[in-house]
């Protein structure tokens, strides 16, 4: 018994035409090339443009209505990270330099060494 495939996931979806153009885009050196912005909390770069991908497609924050509310979570992540980073004793077993590669910005549980 088999399933019906989804509809988003078809060649001719949007979905579908907009992930083509980003791996695309990737192959071609194109999407190396394109002007980033940074997520406050986490530091990753990402694309704000890519030919054939609505730019409101490639910012994370576009895509949540509540914009503080994707703030909020993004910090309430970035906070998790840290927790789980130090209750795990990771911290004391990196270079600070893998430390500081974690997420930015302040957090409610300092990790590292003697921090």
């Amino acid at each position: 018994m088999g399933h019906a495939p989804n509809p988003a996931l078809t060649p001719t979806s949007p979905i579908h035409r907009y992930s083509r153009a980003i791996v695309d885009a990737i192959h071609s050196g194109e999407l190396a090339k394109a002007p980033t912005k940074v997520d406050a909390h986490f530091g990753l770069h990402y694309p704000t443009e890519c030919a054939g991908v609505p730019s409101e497609l490639l910012d994370p924050a576009s895509s949540w209505a509540d914009k503080e509310g994707f703030a909020a979570t993004s910090r309430e992540l970035a906070a998790l990270f840290h927790k789980n980073f130090a209750e795990k004793k990771y911290a004391d077993a990196v270079e600070p330099a893998v430390v500081a590669a974690g997420p930015v910005g302040a957090h409610a549980y300092p990790i590292g060494k003697g921090e």
